[in-house]
């Protein structure tokens, strides 16, 4: 589902929310630096809070991750989580540390609108379905 979240400034994030556990595994991975712009980000939707943790196999650019709350209120943020092209280890896949959230966006870590985003800042979800539509319509 391509969606615009708004960053507290007014500035458009395009989004691409993603729902299932499989779109959740895959995330960015084999997606190519030139095909992902700086004003773009990947939405986690997910049902219920918990303890999430991410990991970068096969991405081809570092990334910021905003940890969310049910509200879109950042929680707290890793910067500069390196990528990783492939899946074989050594060297490690970068990942970050788990962090109980409701909801997970990445963006970027060369991204300029990602740089502005701070822990405390609320993004607002301005497409439609909106996001409490779509809590109705997702079963845990």
């Amino acid at each position: 589902l391509n969606i615009v979240l708004k960053t507290p400034t007014g500035k458009s994030l395009k989004t691409k929310a993603v729902f299932s556990g499989a779109n959740h595994a895959k995330g960015l991975s084999g997606v190519p630096s030139f095909e992902f712009g700086a004003d773009q980000a990947m939405f986690f939707y997910y049902s219920s809070s918990g303890p999430k943790s991410f990991w970068m196999p096969d991405t081809y650019f570092d990334l910021d991750i905003f940890f969310l709350n049910e509200k879109l209120k950042i929680l707290d943020i890793e910067r500069n989580v390196p990528h990783h092209p492939g899946r074989a280890e050594p060297p490690a896949i970068a990942r970050t540390r788990v962090i109980p959230c409701r909801h997970v966006l990445e963006m970027r870590a060369d991204s300029p609108l990602a740089k502005k985003l701070k822990i405390g800042d609320t993004l607002d979800w301005v497409s439609s379905p909106g996001l409490e539509q779509i809590k109705l319509n997702t079963h845990p």
